[in-house]
């Protein structure tokens, strides 16, 4: 009789297992029942060179192109010599840059700019795009050429304050409203093609579309360099490491609120 029990309940588990991964890989949510989440491009893990690394690449010729997505005005002041400048909010021009060569962006620190250009450029169908890891800031630094547009010494400058990213992606108010639990919202941890939500303050943020939180964690991975910041989350006492705190979260869209 208790062998019996025992075989009805590993066969009832058995089933309910299998339904969740059919469930899964049909991409619905299992706890909400709601399908058609939006589908993300694949795979994307940019390179990140070093500036001895880059300098090399210059130097070895046109295998390569660096393109500085700051500002006109901080590219004048000193760049990468040889970069080109777009900036980083100019989808249009970027989609444009040649598939020919492999692509190596920077910005001021390559913290946020420099890797939203090199989504743009991967979403663009670019194969080859790179980062120049820490940006204009770690070129200077480890003592290369910094060339300004004009007569005048080149320098780095600092990034201009107010900037802010923009999130391409839309909300409607009924998503707004959707209630979410910690367990529903680890299901939307940006890995396996699912979406990418996290939570401050009881407020769900759509990270999606972020080139910051490409496959569920944020670049650069580490906050305060020793915490990983993974989707699927509450932030919320993670925000005391930000230097941003929640500004920069608050631009992208609200897709429900944290019961």
């Amino acid at each position: 009789m208790v062998k019996l029990i025992l075989g009805g309940l590993v066969a009832v588990v058995l089933v309910i297992t299998l339904a969740a991964v059919n469930v899964w890989k049909s991409g619905v949510d299992p706890n909400t029942q709601i399908g058609n989440e939006p589908a993300h491009l694949g795979q994307y893990s940019p390179r990140e060179y070093t500036p001895a690394e880059t300098e090399a690449m210059i130097a070895s010729g046109p295998s390569a192109v660096v393109l500085d997505v700051r500002s006109a005005e901080e590219y004048q002041a000193g760049h990468v010599p040889g970069a080109i400048n777009i900036p980083y909010d100019d989808i249009e021009a970027l989609s444009r840059v040649s598939h020919d060569q492999e692509v190596i962006v920077y910005c001021t620190q390559s913290s946020w700019r420099a890797p939203y250009a090199a989504y743009s450029l991967y979403k663009a169908g670019h194969p080859q795009v790179s980062i120049l890891q820490g940006g204009a800031f770690a070129w200077e630094h480890e003592g290369y050429v910094v060339e300004p547009v004009g007569d005048e010494g080149g320098r780095i400058v600092p990034k201009p304050a107010g900037l802010v990213a923009d999130s391409p992606t839309q909300v409607t108010p009924a998503a707004a409203d959707r209630p979410f639990t910690e367990e529903i919202l680890g299901y939307y941890d940006g890995r396996e093609g699912r979406p990418a939500y996290v939570a401050v303050e009881g407020v769900v943020y759509d990270v999606t579309e972020s080139p910051l939180w490409q496959n569920g964690v944020h670049r650069p991975a580490l906050m305060a360099g020793f915490l990983e910041v993974k989707a699927g989350r509450d932030l919320t006492s993670w925000l005391k490491f930000s230097p941003h705190g929640k500004k920069n979260l608050e631009k992208f869209p609200v897709v429900g609120v944290l019961e």
